[in-house]
């Protein structure tokens, strides 16, 4: 197969969301079929550590699309044109985007549908485009991915797509736990934390609320660690973070920090309570590090998490508060966590991903 490949996302030092789910999937398929060629249609200049081997040929079609009509331009014009003149069998788009004007079969990731559900998570302009395209984009693509079931169920219930049509393969994680001990970054102090950006839909202000909550109704030195950056529309969290009653126990690391594993696996809990999510990767990054998860009991992150978590109301501050004090306090729910934790993390593999990917793309070609 002569296979086209949309690696707009992978961009340099980036290896995260979905530019990790792209980075993973498609460095397999690449390395487990020598047989096919792949084509590499970048939009900038790219890192070598993504040419995956001798059967990559790389293409960069300028300009940089990151702006609606350069999405546009590149996806409907300058992609289509390059993939005939390659002679491309099918095109893998891992991003969610496809092209409308391409008789190529396309293969669409589609990682979540929050811009349907919510109007604060983007620029004005780009949710326009979202909304008005999206469902364009998976009524187009010959097959879809969904990252999860959730989000397989949301893409039936919003686009109307039939269920044939969508296959689920999910995330997983190469993190590992670390044994080394140290709590450095919280002088000693035993903690919490939270990884991923910080935007409304993350629930972070009620997550600082329950915080105070549990540190008010039983005088622990916890501290509560949380790892990302200040997204959009973070004004609220910012607030909460200067505002919170117990906010010299809230330790914010905006920078990317390489020892997260670390962090993780020395954590009391790693806590996810986040309002919306097309998949909840950090819940795998918990069991992945030993280390007991707090989630919400709706949508992708109880399906990810089933029965190895402690699910809470993401609604509900007091639900969060107990769950601290129920981790920190009870061995038997620990211990629980862990064993389920890693027993629900061997459901998720970047190779059976791969190969989910690989089997549709050969089925695309097969039904042209």
């Amino acid at each position: 197969m002569i296979i086209g490949v949309n690696t707009r996302m992978l961009l340099p030092g980036i290896k995260e969301g979905i530019t990790r789910y792209i980075h993973e999937t498609v460095a397999r398929m690449v390395t487990d079929h020598p047989e096919d060629t792949f084509h590499f249609y970048f939009d900038r200049p790219y890192e070598s550590d993504y040419i995956y081997g001798p059967n990559v040929v790389p293409h960069i079609l300028p300009p940089p699309a990151r702006h609606p009509w350069l999405w546009k331009i590149w996806f409907d014009y300058l992609l289509p044109w390059r993939m005939q003149k390659d002679g491309i069998d099918v095109l893998y788009t891992g991003d969610g985007y496809a092209s409308l004007r391409t008789h190529i079969p396309q293969l669409l990731v589609s990682h979540d549908l929050a811009f349907e559900h919510y109007d604060d998570l983007t620029y004005a302009h780009h949710l326009r485009y979202l909304r008005k395209y999206a469902n364009r984009f998976h009524q187009t693509a010959k097959s879809i991915i969904a990252v999860s079931q959730t989000t397989k169920q949301d893409i039936i219930d919003t686009y109307g797509i039939v269920p044939s049509k969508i296959k689920v393969a999910g995330n997983s994680t190469s993190m590992k736990a670390s044994d080394i001990k140290d709590k450095s970054v919280v002088n000693g102090s035993d903690y919490f934390i939270y990884i991923g950006s910080l935007n409304p839909r993350k629930n972070i202000v009620r997550m600082i609320a329950a915080f105070d909550k549990f540190k008010e109704a039983h005088k622990t030195d916890h501290k509560l660690v949380i790892v990302g950056r200040l997204a959009w529309k973070s004004e609220q969290i910012s607030e909460a973070l200067t505002k919170a009653t117990f906010n010299q126990d809230i330790i914010h690391i905006q920078d990317k920090v390489s020892e997260v594993n670390t962090l993780i696996s020395n954590a009391s809990a790693l806590v996810y309570p986040s309002l919306f999510e097309g998949f909840g990767i950090p819940i795998l990054e918990g069991f992945a590090c030993d280390t007991p998860v707090i989630t919400s009991n709706i949508g992708s992150m109880a399906e990810v998490a089933q029965d190895a978590a402690i699910k809470i109301n993401p609604l509900s501050i007091d639900e969060m508060a107990n769950a601290f004090y129920q981790v920190t306090t009870n061995t038997t729910i620990r211990e629980n966590c862990v064993i389920l934790g890693r027993k629900r993390l061997s459901a998720y593999s970047w190779d059976n991903t791969a190969m989910t990917t690989y089997q549709e793309l050969i089925n695309l070609v097969k039904n042209v």
